[in-house]
Protein backbone atom coordinates (compact mmCIF):
# COMPACT_ATOMS: atom_id res chain seq x y z
CA UNK A 1 0.00 0.00 0.00
CA UNK A 2 1.66 3.41 -1.17
CA UNK A 3 2.02 6.05 1.57
CA UNK A 4 1.39 8.65 -0.89
CA UNK A 5 -1.63 10.16 -2.44
CA UNK A 6 -2.82 13.73 -4.07
CA UNK A 7 -2.20 16.09 -1.01
CA UNK A 8 -1.79 13.21 1.78
CA UNK A 9 0.86 11.36 3.10
CA UNK A 10 1.10 8.57 5.67
CA UNK A 11 3.15 9.06 8.47
CA UNK A 12 2.97 5.90 10.90
CA UNK A 13 -0.69 4.89 11.59
CA UNK A 14 -2.26 8.37 10.39
CA UNK A 15 -2.37 10.77 7.40
CA UNK A 16 -1.40 14.15 7.05
CA UNK A 17 -2.85 16.55 4.47
CA UNK A 18 -0.83 19.16 2.93
CA UNK A 19 -2.98 22.17 1.03
CA UNK A 20 -2.02 24.92 -0.85
CA UNK A 21 -4.42 27.15 -1.76
CA UNK A 22 -4.54 31.23 -2.55
CA UNK A 23 -1.23 31.40 -2.10
CA UNK A 24 -1.21 29.66 1.87
CA UNK A 25 0.31 26.80 2.94
CA UNK A 26 -2.35 24.43 5.03
CA UNK A 27 -0.88 21.26 7.05
CA UNK A 28 -1.85 18.66 8.97
CA UNK A 29 -3.03 15.53 10.76
CA UNK A 30 -6.37 14.13 9.26
CA UNK A 31 -6.16 11.77 12.81
CA UNK A 32 -7.15 9.05 10.48
CA UNK A 33 -5.77 6.01 9.95
CA UNK A 34 -7.60 4.46 6.51
CA UNK A 35 -7.58 6.42 3.45
CA UNK A 36 -11.07 6.81 2.62
CA UNK A 37 -11.79 8.86 5.55
CA UNK A 38 -8.63 11.01 5.82
CA UNK A 39 -9.64 11.73 2.10
CA UNK A 40 -13.19 13.20 3.72
CA UNK A 41 -11.33 15.05 6.01
CA UNK A 42 -9.20 16.88 3.58
CA UNK A 43 -12.20 17.56 1.27
CA UNK A 44 -13.53 19.53 4.70
CA UNK A 45 -10.50 20.90 5.31
CA UNK A 46 -10.99 22.01 1.29
CA UNK A 47 -14.18 23.49 1.84
CA UNK A 48 -13.20 25.48 4.82
CA UNK A 49 -10.84 27.13 3.11
CA UNK A 50 -12.35 28.06 -0.02
CA UNK A 51 -14.48 30.72 1.69
CA UNK A 52 -11.83 32.65 3.16
CA UNK A 53 -10.34 32.94 -1.19
CA UNK A 54 -11.24 36.32 -3.39
CA UNK A 55 -14.79 36.20 -4.01
CA UNK A 56 -15.26 36.65 -8.18
CA UNK A 57 -18.15 37.07 -10.87
CA UNK A 58 -17.87 33.58 -10.89
CA UNK A 59 -19.22 33.00 -7.47
CA UNK A 60 -21.16 29.42 -6.46
CA UNK A 61 -24.43 29.50 -5.06
CA UNK A 62 -25.18 28.08 -1.48
CA UNK A 63 -26.80 24.17 -1.72
CA UNK A 64 -30.11 24.23 0.36
CA UNK A 65 -29.90 22.01 3.05
CA UNK A 66 -31.69 20.79 5.84
CA UNK A 67 -31.11 20.85 9.39
CA UNK A 68 -31.64 17.94 10.17
CA UNK A 69 -29.05 16.90 6.70
CA UNK A 70 -26.73 19.34 8.19
CA UNK A 71 -26.28 17.48 11.26
CA UNK A 72 -25.79 14.30 9.73
CA UNK A 73 -23.16 15.90 7.33
CA UNK A 74 -21.26 17.43 10.68
CA UNK A 75 -21.39 13.87 12.53
CA UNK A 76 -19.46 12.27 9.46
CA UNK A 77 -17.15 14.76 9.12
CA UNK A 78 -16.05 15.75 12.60
CA UNK A 79 -16.29 12.04 13.88
CA UNK A 80 -12.66 11.31 13.30
CA UNK A 81 -11.47 14.54 14.74
CA UNK A 82 -13.56 15.35 17.79
CA UNK A 83 -14.34 13.81 21.23
CA UNK A 84 -16.97 11.26 20.92
CA UNK A 85 -18.69 12.80 23.58
CA UNK A 86 -18.62 16.27 21.75
CA UNK A 87 -20.45 14.22 19.03
CA UNK A 88 -22.91 12.84 21.40
CA UNK A 89 -23.86 15.87 22.69
CA UNK A 90 -24.31 17.37 19.07
CA UNK A 91 -26.38 14.38 18.48
CA UNK A 92 -28.76 14.68 21.17
CA UNK A 93 -29.18 18.30 21.59
CA UNK A 94 -29.85 17.87 17.82
CA UNK A 95 -32.41 14.97 18.35
CA UNK A 96 -34.23 16.93 21.28
CA UNK A 97 -34.18 20.29 20.83
CA UNK A 98 -33.29 21.24 17.13
CA UNK A 99 -35.05 19.09 14.81
CA UNK A 100 -38.17 19.16 16.37
CA UNK A 101 -38.52 22.88 16.61
CA UNK A 102 -37.05 23.68 13.19
CA UNK A 103 -37.98 20.73 11.48
CA UNK A 104 -36.80 19.82 8.08
CA UNK A 105 -36.91 23.29 6.59
CA UNK A 106 -34.26 24.75 4.93
CA UNK A 107 -31.69 26.68 6.80
CA UNK A 108 -31.83 29.94 5.05
CA UNK A 109 -35.51 30.03 6.33
CA UNK A 110 -34.62 30.48 9.37
CA UNK A 111 -35.36 33.52 12.03
CA UNK A 112 -33.58 35.41 15.04
CA UNK A 113 -37.67 34.95 16.08
CA UNK A 114 -37.51 31.59 16.52
CA UNK A 115 -34.07 31.09 17.66
CA UNK A 116 -35.94 33.06 20.54
CA UNK A 117 -38.66 31.33 20.66
CA UNK A 118 -36.58 28.10 21.02
CA UNK A 119 -34.96 29.97 23.83
CA UNK A 120 -37.94 30.59 25.68
CA UNK A 121 -39.24 27.35 24.98
CA UNK A 122 -36.65 25.57 27.07
CA UNK A 123 -36.64 27.81 29.93
CA UNK A 124 -40.44 27.30 29.88
CA UNK A 125 -39.67 23.62 30.69
CA UNK A 126 -38.34 24.03 33.80
CA UNK A 127 -34.86 23.76 32.48
CA UNK A 128 -31.90 26.52 33.57
CA UNK A 129 -30.30 29.05 31.45
CA UNK A 130 -27.14 27.33 31.32
CA UNK A 131 -29.07 24.39 29.12
CA UNK A 132 -30.62 26.65 27.27
CA UNK A 133 -27.31 28.20 26.26
CA UNK A 134 -26.05 25.48 25.64
CA UNK A 135 -28.30 24.38 22.73
CA UNK A 136 -27.75 27.80 21.03
CA UNK A 137 -24.24 27.08 21.44
CA UNK A 138 -24.43 23.57 19.42
CA UNK A 139 -27.42 25.63 17.17
CA UNK A 140 -24.50 29.07 16.41
CA UNK A 141 -21.65 25.71 15.62
CA UNK A 142 -23.92 23.93 12.78
CA UNK A 143 -24.62 27.45 11.31
CA UNK A 144 -21.15 28.78 11.43
CA UNK A 145 -20.19 25.44 9.86
CA UNK A 146 -22.64 25.65 7.31
CA UNK A 147 -20.90 29.31 6.64
CA UNK A 148 -17.65 27.45 6.04
CA UNK A 149 -18.75 24.90 3.69
CA UNK A 150 -20.99 26.97 1.75
CA UNK A 151 -24.60 25.90 2.73
CA UNK A 152 -25.15 29.73 4.14
CA UNK A 153 -23.40 32.63 2.75
CA UNK A 154 -23.95 34.27 6.25
CA UNK A 155 -25.11 33.56 9.13
CA UNK A 156 -28.63 33.88 8.61
CA UNK A 157 -30.05 34.36 12.44
CA UNK A 158 -28.42 36.27 15.64
CA UNK A 159 -28.39 33.56 18.42
CA UNK A 160 -28.25 35.69 21.81
CA UNK A 161 -27.13 33.74 24.93
CA UNK A 162 -28.38 34.51 28.44
CA UNK A 163 -26.34 35.69 31.27
CA UNK A 164 -26.31 32.60 33.59
CA UNK A 165 -27.00 33.41 37.56
CA UNK A 166 -23.92 31.86 39.26
CA UNK A 167 -24.94 29.82 42.39
CA UNK A 168 -24.63 31.13 46.05
CA UNK A 169 -21.84 29.93 47.89
CA UNK A 170 -22.65 28.26 51.48
CA UNK A 171 -21.66 31.13 54.02
CA UNK A 172 -21.54 29.57 58.03
CA UNK A 173 -21.95 32.27 60.12
CA UNK A 174 -19.54 32.82 62.73
CA UNK A 175 -22.36 32.37 65.93
CA UNK A 176 -23.64 29.18 64.33
CA UNK A 177 -19.70 27.23 63.52
CA UNK A 178 -20.40 25.56 67.10
CA UNK A 179 -24.03 24.09 65.78
CA UNK A 180 -22.52 23.13 62.62
CA UNK A 181 -19.36 21.11 64.45
CA UNK A 182 -22.00 19.35 66.55
CA UNK A 183 -24.40 18.04 63.38
CA UNK A 184 -20.67 16.95 62.33
CA UNK A 185 -19.94 15.07 65.32
CA UNK A 186 -24.01 13.92 65.38
CA UNK A 187 -22.85 12.26 61.34
CA UNK A 188 -20.05 10.25 62.42
CA UNK A 189 -17.89 8.66 65.14
CA UNK A 190 -14.62 8.49 63.69
CA UNK A 191 -12.55 10.89 65.57
CA UNK A 192 -9.89 11.57 62.73
CA UNK A 193 -13.28 12.96 60.18
CA UNK A 194 -14.41 14.99 63.63
CA UNK A 195 -10.74 16.55 63.57
CA UNK A 196 -10.20 16.97 60.06
CA UNK A 197 -13.02 18.82 59.84
CA UNK A 198 -12.20 21.45 62.13
CA UNK A 199 -8.56 21.31 60.74
CA UNK A 200 -9.95 22.63 57.53
CA UNK A 201 -12.19 25.03 59.03
CA UNK A 202 -9.38 26.62 61.31
CA UNK A 203 -7.14 26.81 58.46
CA UNK A 204 -9.99 28.62 56.02
CA UNK A 205 -10.17 31.49 59.59
CA UNK A 206 -6.39 31.73 60.38
CA UNK A 207 -5.77 34.48 58.09
CA UNK A 208 -8.53 35.87 59.93
CA UNK A 209 -7.97 35.39 63.13
CA UNK A 210 -4.98 37.71 64.18
CA UNK A 211 -7.78 40.75 63.89
CA UNK A 212 -11.02 38.54 65.71
CA UNK A 213 -10.19 37.49 68.67
CA UNK A 214 -13.69 35.31 68.32
CA UNK A 215 -12.51 32.62 65.90
CA UNK A 216 -9.53 31.54 68.22
CA UNK A 217 -12.18 31.36 71.14
CA UNK A 218 -14.61 29.23 69.09
CA UNK A 219 -11.54 26.40 68.74
CA UNK A 220 -10.98 27.26 72.77
CA UNK A 221 -14.37 26.64 73.47
CA UNK A 222 -14.68 23.30 71.04
CA UNK A 223 -12.09 21.49 73.23
CA UNK A 224 -10.19 21.16 69.67
CA UNK A 225 -7.54 18.45 70.52
CA UNK A 226 -4.71 20.00 68.39
CA UNK A 227 -3.08 23.07 69.64
CA UNK A 228 -5.14 25.34 67.20
CA UNK A 229 -2.67 28.32 67.87
CA UNK A 230 -0.21 26.30 66.05
CA UNK A 231 -1.99 26.46 63.12
CA UNK A 232 -1.69 30.26 62.45
CA UNK A 233 2.64 30.10 63.11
Amino acid sequence: MTNHHPNLERRGRYWYYKLQIDGRRVHGSTKATDLPTARRVLEEKRRELVPLEPMNSTRITPVVISLPALVREWLIIHRVTHSEKHCRSMESIARIWLVPWFGMRSLSDLTSAEVLSLRASILSRGKSATTANNVLRYLKLLLRYAVNVGHLERMSVRVSFLKAQQRLKPVLPMDRIHEYLSVIDRLTEDPQKRCAVRIILGMALRDLAADDPRIKDVFRMDGLVLNYLSLLG
